[in-house]
């Protein structure tokens, strides 16, 4: 799964203190085996602190790149630590609202509405009721097809 890289130019320099925490967002070693750069990260890997990150053979340029492959986040000693829940449903209410925004765009049809609606979740086929029996029992020549 290809993931969002983060830019560095949003790192801040600041998060390079020892005090500052670390919330690995990774459970393993992601990095490719037989590196120097796997080696290391089993070493850091874990790490409570920026300062305990360093002493286990972490470098700045490893710090920034973990942070910027989302492997970790840096919290500056004051901050708490980023509730996940709630970034998960910030970014679940911004999808609705997107949804929500494409639905009640002028170009949109009353029909076309309808048929991407909420009420219509996934798995379940809206009725069409009588519909397919008119459309069946229509008499349509291929000039009348072709010319819709």
């Amino acid at each position: 799964m290809a993931i969002q890289l983060r830019s560095t130019k949003d790192f801040n320099p600041d998060w390079t203190k020892r005090e500052t925490k670390i919330d690995w967002l990774v459970e393993g070693n992601p990095k490719m085996r037989h590196g120097k750069s796997y080696a290391r990260f089993e070493r850091y890997f874990g790490a409570d602190t920026v300062g305990d990150y360093y002493d286990n053979s972490g470098s700045k340029g490893d710090l920034r790149h973990d942070w910027a492959h989302q492997f970790l986040n840096l919290i500056e000693s004051g901050e708490e630590k980023p509730d996940i829940d709630k970034i998960a449903a910030a970014r679940n209410v911004t999808a609705i609202k997107e949804f929500n925004e494409r639905l009640n765009a002028p170009n949109l049809d009353d029909e076309l509405i309808d048929e991407l609606s909420v009420e219509n979740a996934p798995g379940e086929v809206p009725a069409l009721g009588d519909d397919i029996d008119e459309l069946e029992s229509a008499e349509i020549t291929e000039e009348e097809l072709l010319a819709s």
